[in-house]
């Protein structure tokens, strides 16, 4: 299993994703994250893809998700999917332009959301899909809040200009005493096996930014996914994605949020739902238009 860490520093970080929805049918947009992004921060952990791991899943007793695909337009495919189990604390929409891959993750959806849009896609390409459960044990809650004294244009002028983020790479701390480590995959063990003793640091260098560490107390993690809530998001959602074995990294809040909740989760992938494929075509070659609403 190879895997590869890219730092990236940016000066402007610009992140949207698509569309997903509820077995509702109510849409919610990703939101989107605007903000400068100095010389320094944005750990951007991109592995085995567009922001994910791709390794094959190790839990083969689970119940399969059932997966549609449906062309809606020329260049955009449409994604439904049910998942008969419980457990997943997420499911990631991944894709490939060969079935056997490499596949990349699109999106990391809550267990609620069962619909997904690709847009935009290559004419007469084929695509393939595939949804995988994300489980495991979530750790302690953290809550992260600026100084009161700071105000908003100083924030706001102080995060657009240039920061030393050097200290902010992923790292691997060593245990100060040998610690018994347990299985995320077996039931018996998975609660014992989240991480533990998160903590979050305002690191002083930075007007917004702090450390994060964590004990590992898990043996067989695909990775760590870091879980966030704040005045845009009242619940927990992905933030990002953490190779195994690290258990230290630096983050930092984006004027002009001002406090937010962190935690942290060890994460394997459950067995992947079924293929399925659609191929995009022209827009002169379109035989299926979407319905007309009715005036």
């Amino acid at each position: 299993m190879n895997y590869s860490i890219s730092i990236a520093w940016m000066r402007r970080a610009d992140a949207s994703i698509y569309n997903c929805s509820s077995k509702a049918g109510s849409t919610g947009h990703v939101a989107r994250t605007k903000g400068w992004v100095r010389c320094g921060l944005a750990l951007l952990i991109i592995v085995g893809g567009l922001a994910g791991f791709s390794t094959e899943s190790r839990a083969a007793t689970e119940p399969v998700i059932h997966l549609t695909a449906t062309l809606i337009s020329p260049n955009d495919v449409t994604l439904e999917w049910k998942d008969p189990s419980t457990h997943a604390a997420f499911h990631t929409v991944e894709y490939a332009l060969n079935p056997m891959g490499p596949y990349i993750v699109l999106r990391f959806c809550l267990p609620g959301e069962t619909k997904f849009t690709h847009p935009r896609l290559m004419p007469q390409t084929t695509f393939y899909y595939r949804i995988r459960p994300v489980c495991g044990p979530v750790s302690n809650s953290v809550d992260v809040t600026l100084p009161k004294d700071l105000s908003d244009a100083t924030y706001a002028k102080r995060w657009s200009q240039p920061e030393d983020y050097s200290w902010a790479g992923p790292k691997t701390i060593p245990d100060p005493v040998p610690i018994a480590k347990r299985s995320i995959r077996d039931p018996a063990t998975s609660d014992a096996a989240a991480p533990t003793d998160l903590k979050a640091t305002l690191v002083p260098i930075t007007v917004s930014a702090f450390q994060l560490t964590w004990t590992i107390h898990s043996s067989d993690e695909d990775g760590f996914i870091l879980e966030k809530k704040d005045a845009n998001n009242p619940q927990f959602t992905f933030a990002g994605l953490i190779p195994p074995k690290i258990n230290a990294f630096g983050w930092a809040l984006l004027p002009p949020i001002r406090e937010a909740s962190f935690r942290l989760r060890a994460f394997y992938y459950g067995t992947p739902s079924n293929l399925v494929s659609e191929t995009t075509a022209l827009p002169a070659d379109w035989k299926n238009p979407p319905a007309k609403p009715a005036n």
